[in-house]
């Protein structure tokens, strides 16, 4: 049996992580974790590059301002996106701004394409517990994945854990790691055993059709790394991300409350 880990919630250059995705790509060969890269609303750093250690997603923003991750085979999220989400993109902010396409509409295409969904850090303002519960239920309904987030405070994930409970669905650890510093692109992980090296997307499979418990490490950052990954979103999205904190406030900004 191979033993496998993996990190399914990482941001690359192309939205407001840190590190370009080949620099990612060496970090996942050396601490021998796959690394799913889903940047805000984008597809871009799949464009020209493919590996084993490297996973295909887009983390989007839905109408009602709260975040779903997709994870897929490479081909075909980039036919999601290229077909179904780029003209659905805010032009005045395309990464942090809300795409024309509510959070029932896109899990249900997400789940008709064959992709994996990830609902990230519930308990906050962009998560799924902002929905109304019909619209929860209909999520549920498609069996996704849901997040304990590396990047985020005990009480919060706390808050997952009972939504993942209610609803019956499986839970898994995710990174939401923008930087290098304090090891978070492998820090969060989820650990499985395969007699077959998996691909990062058929791993999240097999931990959503295994209901059995699975191990999960999940990061508790401390007060320094949440300021610094907090500098990284700034720095990369600067007005735009200010322009989106001022339209959601009283959320939780970088895992600490405002």
């Amino acid at each position: 049996m191979i033993k496998q880990r993996l990190n399914p919630h990482a941001h690359s250059t192309a939205s407001d992580g840190e590190l370009l995705i080949e620099q990612i790509e060496e970090i996942a060969k050396s601490r021998r974790t796959k690394i799913i890269v889903t940047d805000h609303n984008s597809v871009e750093a799949h464009r020209e590059f493919t590996s084993q250690m490297i996973g295909a997603g887009i983390e989007v923003k839905t109408q009602e301002g709260v975040d779903i991750l997709v994870c897929g085979q490479r081909e075909a999220v980039l036919e999601l996106f290229d077909y179904e989400l780029e003209h659905r993109v805010d032009p005045n902010n395309p990464i942090f701004g809300e795409m024309n396409i509510s959070a029932v509409k896109l899990v249900g295409l997400a789940r008709e394409m064959g992709h994996e969904v990830i609902l990230p850090h519930p308990g906050t303002l962009e998560g799924v517990t902002m929905l109304s519960l019909s619209d929860q239920n209909e999520l549920a309904r498609h069996d996704p994945l849901v997040e304990l987030n590396g990047r985020m405070t005990s009480r919060i994930n706390r808050i997952a854990k009972e939504f993942a409970r209610k609803m019956r669905l499986k839970l898994i650890a995710g990174g939401d790691s923008h930087i290098n510093e304090y090891g978070q692109y492998t820090s969060t992980d989820n650990t499985i055993q395969d007699d077959k090296d998996l691909a990062p997307e058929d791993i999240l499979t097999k931990l959503r059709l295994e209901r059995k418990r699975h191990r999960m490490r999940v990061s508790r950052p401390g007060f320094r790394e949440s300021i610094a990954t907090g500098k990284q979103i700034l720095k990369a999205g600067g007005l735009k991300v200010l322009q989106m904190l001022a339209k959601y406030k009283g959320k939780y900004l970088f895992g600490l409350p405002r």
